[in-house]
């Protein structure tokens, strides 16, 4: 259905609308409604601003997945006139950048009906809450060493089809910060995880607290030789903490080293010893150009179905513990590996004037 009366036309409008000429007529030269959303939080995240500005951060609205996202769209139809809009819709999608492609891609939406079709002829706030938590498939923003997840929120007003719809969406920075601690921030809880390297001639294990640790946790443990009947020379001891990425519905994997600790160097390991460690998770150069691989949570597999129903794998990060003994000069190496999950805890983030950083 046309509108009541033709919109007035306003200075500065697009050329093109979706890679169409406007060639004038009703919502060609301008959309018809004026439209925005006002997002409540008050929290902002430093995050990138699209994959081609890579330590270029700016601040972003930041909402926590466990709480709900607040807000308003303001519609403002022309001055003084009745126009018609189809179905108002609020969405929040989410996009997939893989850096070696050179591709976005979108890999989740959901939307919301705002307001059914009719007529508005007076400025119009819809007001708006999601529960983050509630809508399936909704991941973190990541920004990681061979992909970017991002998010956006937007609306969308139908209109006409012989006009254009209206839309315009921003970006969001979503993180899950769990309410209850990392269970090796919980004094007894979890069960002892255990690494075991025993093809050197000897026997070596490494224990420590829990498979599931918060970005700024501390990991304790010991690596215990024993049984050292006839053992190669092991004059070095690495705990490495790895990140392997997978970012492509072909399955693509990539393998990153986030953390290396040292905790024997040097001197042959002779006889039974035990070496006790404590490894501080967080990078002391953090936000300086020393800083080593970004620790960012474990991100779950997010899958986009086909139109089948077949779910194909469109990102994923899991890390790996690894213990790692070498002989000297690196003759030689022995290593095993576990999995280990990292989450964000309300303690792991941070106000800093108008920034939040995890």
């Amino acid at each position: 259905m046309a509108d009541t009366a033709a919109p007035t036309q306003k200075q500065g409008a697009p050329l093109f609308t979706w890679g169409v000429p406007n060639l004038g007529g009703p919502g060609w030269i301008h959309p018809v409604f004026d439209a925005s959303i006002v997002l409540d939080e008050d929290r902002y995240a430093m995050t990138r601003q699209d994959h081609h500005s890579p330590g270029l951060d700016v601040p972003v609205k930041c909402f926590d997945m466990d709480k709900m996202l607040t807000g308003r769209l303001i519609i403002e139809p022309p001055p003084g006139r009745t126009a018609w809009h189809g179905e108002i819709k609020l969405y929040i999608k989410s996009t997939n950048f893989i850096y070696d492609r050179d591709d976005d891609v979108d890999v989740f939406m959901k939307e919301w009906v705002l307001m059914e079709a009719g007529y508005m002829s007076e400025p119009t706030e819809i007001p708006f809450e999601i529960a983050l938590a509630n809508v399936e498939n909704l991941r973190e923003t990541y920004d990681g060493s061979m992909f970017l997840l991002r998010h956006f929120i937007g609306y969308s007003i139908s209109r006409p089809f012989y006009t254009f719809r209206i839309w315009d969406e921003k970006m969001i920075v979503l993180m899950k910060s769990s309410q209850t601690p990392a269970p090796s921030a919980t004094q007894g809880s979890g069960e002892t995880q255990m690494i075991e390297v025993n093809d050197f001639g000897g026997k070596c294990k490494l224990t420590h607290q829990h498979g599931t640790y918060s970005l700024r946790d501390t990991l304790k443990g010991e690596v215990e030789f024993h049984e050292m009947t006839d053992p190669d020379p092991i004059s070095q001891v690495e705990i490495i903490l790895g990140r392997t990425e997978t970012y492509d519905h072909n399955g693509k994997e990539h393998d990153v080293e986030v953390r290396k600790f040292i905790v024997h160097k040097d001197s042959i390991v002779e006889g039974p010893i035990t070496i006790p460690f404590s490894l501080p998770l967080i990078d002391p150069d953090e936000g300086t150009e020393n800083a080593k691989e970004k620790l960012l949570p474990s991100l779950p597999a997010l899958n986009k179905l086909k139109k089948d129903g077949t779910p194909v794998l469109q990102c994923q990060t899991e890390y790996w513990l690894r213990m790692v003994l070498k002989a000297p000069q690196d003759a030689a190496a022995w290593w095993s590996s576990q999995p280990l999950t990292l989450i964000r805890t309300a303690e792991n983030v941070e106000m800093k004037g108008s920034a939040a950083v995890a």
